[in-house]
């Protein structure tokens, strides 16, 4: 098991770094492309006037706005290279000291949510599993059923109706202790819960119905080492795809309810740097977001093989 990581990270690492290149292009082609000057946008913002050409034209020279696509592109890759994402064309400070600041309050609200997910998901998945069609296999459905049904910024705001105005028991905005994560994180987590929950239910079912469970049982084996032990082994590599792909996803998709809620993360800064057109930090938001997905999915690539040791480092089955 041990040797096939070298043997995973190896084809994995070019395309890795060939996916981070593209998302980086394409990020930067989107920016640059579409309507509207951000030299006039920000100075518009700072001064609350149209500014005059002469203003635009100096920021634009002060930023090298005026270069075309491929100068401003190659410019800031080669202060990627270096060890830097750019300067923000709004604020003027170095676009990873902004995210530095930023993004670790949006990583805290994205695992946290994360974790509320695949504990509430794989708990309920798996006894509704145990048991279909009773209670506990109901109740699975019917949260199923809302959590993709619920966009996040409604229930983000009925959490603060009930928990915060009605109950006032939660604070429905700022950053500070525990108290201040538990509505975001139900808010952001909740569609994650209902994936989670749906994908364990449906592998263990699958898992339970295969010989080597009655084989479990017929020897002796109480149901819960069956279950964890044997079943749930089994089905959980589809529930670590999930997790995987819903990490990047969380992360994200952290902006709407940093708004609502008063989050100190890198979602409002990263809002008004899309309505500024300040493209390093579009880029650079860009190029975070592919970089986490490109590593959490080596990560799960990983997790394959020491779940199931015959998984092959691309992810298939051993003859």
């Amino acid at each position: 098991m041990a040797g096939d990581v070298p043997i995973l990270l190896a084809r994995r690492i070019p395309w890795a770094l060939l996916t981070i290149f593209l998302a980086s292009i394409l990020a930067f082609s989107i920016m640059y492309f579409a309507p509207g000057n951000p030299a006039e946008i920000i100075l518009t913002q700072e001064t609350g006037n149209e500014p005059t050409r002469e203003a635009v034209l100096l920021f634009m020279n002060g930023h090298g706005l005026e270069q075309p696509f491929l100068k401003q592109y190659a410019a800031w890759m080669t202060n990627l290279f270096s060890g830097s994402l750019g300067i923000s064309l709004r604020t003027g400070d170095p676009v990873l000291e902004e995210f530095t600041t930023r993004f670790p309050a949006t990583f805290i609200l994205a695992v946290t949510a994360m974790a509320l997910a695949l504990v509430t998901g794989t708990s309920i998945g798996v006894l509704s599993a145990m048991r279909p069609h009773s209670p506990v296999d109901l109740f699975g459905n019917f949260i199923a059923s809302m959590g993709t049904s619920i966009p996040s910024f409604w229930l983000a705001l009925l959490l603060i109706l009930i928990f915060s105005i009605r109950l006032d028991i939660l604070p429905s905005f700022g950053y500070g202790g525990i108290q201040h994560l538990i509505l975001p994180t139900m808010a952001l987590g909740f569609l994650q819960i209902s994936r989670i929950l749906r994908i364990t239910r449906e592998s263990m079912l699958d898992a339970l119905s295969e010989d080597y469970v009655f084989e479990a049982y017929a020897k002796g084996l109480r149901e819960r080492e069956v279950v964890v032990k044997h079943a749930f082994r089994n089905a959980s590599v589809p529930v670590v795809t999930q997790a995987g792909l819903d990490i990047g996803t969380l992360l994200g998709g952290t902006v709407i309810i940093e708004q609502i809620f008063g989050w100190p993360g890198i979602g409002n800064f990263l809002l008004t740097s899309v309505m500024s057109r300040d493209y390093p930090v579009i880029a650079g938001f860009v190029l975070l977001i592919a970089l986490i997905f490109v590593i959490v999915n080596i990560l799960v690539d990983i997790l394959y093989v020491c779940i199931d040791p015959r998984m092959k480092p691309g992810g298939n089955i051993r003859g």
